[in-house]
């Protein structure tokens, strides 16, 4: 499909492509015939460093894909207002049902959000609108269960993946205990279960 082809061209641009800047290009031969495909964005706006880096690396995706024709001839991609999750659940979730229930913004995919606490949410509901979920800064190890999370996909990491690594220090350093301070957040508690290397004297619990 045409849109599954621009969803995964956008991915790779969001990933590689910084900078700043947006035009507003569009193929000669479509143009006056084309079709907006709108992405719905959760960036929180508490979070300053996000907006001056996330939001402008995304918009230039947005323009090198409009301005391709062989990736989506006569589709235009763009976004709709941006929705401000505070970094929490509720005002995400808010947003994300005002839009899908608004059938004039005809959004395809969501990209964001930029805290797990608001990604997490966004993600359990988005299967029920068929929506595609990517996000780049969420860590929480919970969003790696498929079944929970089935059309949640991210660009970096779960916080959890450092365990294997913590016990790799343990063990060279030939360290007894190690202390880990969290927050009782899931994004935090996944990483206080390191497994135990017992055939290397390496442990550690919660």
């Amino acid at each position: 499909m045409k849109e599954v082809t621009g969803l995964l061209a956008l991915t790779v641009l969001l990933l590689v492509i910084p900078g700043f800047g947006y035009s507003q290009k569009i193929c000669d031969e479509c143009r006056g015939n084309w079709t907006t495909l709108n992405l719905m964005v959760l960036v929180s706006q508490t979070r300053p460093t996000d907006l001056s880096t996330y939001i402008p690396g995304m918009k230039v995706a947005l323009d090198a894909i409009n301005s391709d024709c062989s990736i989506l001839p006569c589709y235009y991609l763009n976004h709709t207002e941006l929705i401000d999750p505070q970094c929490s659940d509720i005002p995400g979730v808010r947003g994300f049902i005002e839009h899908v229930t608004n059938p004039s913004l005809n959004e395809i995919m969501i990209i964001g959000a930029d805290c797990s606490v608001s990604t997490q949410p966004v993600a359990s509901l988005s299967p029920f609108w068929n929506l595609v979920q990517i996000s780049t800064v969420s860590t929480s190890p919970r969003l790696s269960i498929e079944k929970e999370f089935p059309y949640f996909l991210r660009l970096v990491g779960p916080d959890s993946s450092i365990n294997p690594g913590l016990v790799e220090l343990m063990t060279y350093f030939k360290w007894e205990h190690l202390a880990i301070i969290t927050q009782e957040e899931d994004i935090f508690t996944f990483v206080r279960k390191i497994s135990r290397k017992s055939e290397q004297g390496a442990c550690c619990g919660p």
